[in-house]
């Protein structure tokens, strides 16, 4: 199944700050597997162009869909460093 770029990147931020390394690295490298089947370099979501909105109410704004990408990267290796 393929799930969209924000929200993968949605679920990996909120498992990294409930501690969850193991499954924030998943859905970080979630994120990077299905950005080539983004449809549009700068839709996260159908009703929400330009912002993820968490569980939490929080909002969360990004420039574009590889901005999240190259943050899943990054968050990636940072996660792979607490592990070490």
């Amino acid at each position: 199944m393929i799930r969209n770029v924000g929200f993968e990147y949605m679920q990996a931020v909120s498992c990294a700050k409930n501690g969850d390394i193991e499954n924030a690295i998943k859905h970080y490298q979630s994120a990077i597997d299905n950005y080539e089947y983004a449809d549009n370099e700068y839709i996260l979501s159908s009703d929400s162009p330009y912002t993820i909105t968490e569980y939490d109410g929080s909002t969360q704004s990004f420039p574009s869909v590889s901005h999240m990408v190259e943050e899943s990267y990054r968050g990636i290796r940072k996660l792979r460093n607490k592990i070490k």
